[in-house]
C-alpha cells in the first residue's frame, strides 16, 4: 500500500510539474550580473577554460561532472557565443576568458495539493530535492577583471548526467549576454 501511495503521489507531482513546465516554461532559472562600467562592444574573441576545480560557496556537493557534461557545456558555450558574433580563440589572444563552475545542494520546498485553495492543506507535503547550479564567468583577459557572471539553477537527479539540461541551462544563461 505504501508503494502505491508513493507511486500515486509521484504521478501527481510529475503531472503537476509538467503542468507548471507547460504553463510557465522550463524549470531552469537563469540569472546574470555584470560590471556596469564596462562596454561590451569591443570584445570579439573568447576562450573557454577548463572546468574550475574550486568549490562553489554554499554548495554541499562539489565534484567535477562527467566528461560528457563538461564537453556538452563547452560546446554549448562555443555555439552560443559564436551565434552572437564572437570568435573562439586560443587563451593567449582571446579578449574574453570563460570560466565554468558547478555544484549542487539539497533544498526543501512545499508542494501544494492539486485542486486549488479549497484543498490547500489536504495532500500538501514538504519535499527535499537536489538543486544544481551551473556558473559561467566572463573575464577580460587583459586585466583579469570579472565583467559578467551568469548562472542557472534546476532540480537535478543524483548521479544523472543530463546533457540536454546543461545545454538548455547554458542557452538560458548566455541569452543574458551581453547585457543590454
Amino acid at each position: 500500500m505504501k508503494r502505491f501511495v508513493r507511486n500515486v503521489r509521484n504521478l501527481i507531482l510529475g503531472l503537476g510539474l509538467a503542468g507548471v513546465a507547460a504553463g510557465c516554461g522550463p524549470s531552469i532559472r537563469s540569472y546574470a550580473d555584470y560590471e556596469h562600467t564596462v562596454s561590451f562592444d569591443g570584445y570579439r574573441t573568447f576562450h573557454v577554460g577548463e572546468f574550475d576545480p574550486e568549490p562553489v560557496g554554499g554548495m554541499d556537493q562539489r565534484r567535477e561532472p562527467p566528461e560528457t557534461l563538461v564537453s556538452a557545456i563547452h560546446d554549448a558555450i562555443v555555439a552560443e557565443l559564436t551565434a552572437k558574433g564572437l570568435t573562439e580563440a586560443d587563451e593567449a589572444s582571446a579578449d574574453l576568458l570563460i570560466n565554468i563552475n558547478a555544484g549542487s545542494e539539497m533544498r526543501t520546498r512545499a508542494v501544494a495539493a492539486p485542486g486549488g485553495a479549497a484543498n490547500a492543506f489536504q495532500g500538501s507535503y514538504i519535499e527535499r530535492y537536489r538543486e544544481g547550479t551551473l556558473i559561467v564567468d566572463v573575464r577580460d583577459r587583459e586585466n583579469n577583471m570579472l565583467i559578467w557572471h551568469g548562472w542557472a539553477t534546476a532540480a537535478v537527479e543524483e548521479g544523472e548526467a543530463d546533457v540536454g539540461l546543461v545545454t538548455d541551462a547554458v542557452k538560458k544563461i548566455l541569452a543574458r549576454y551581453p547585457p543590454s
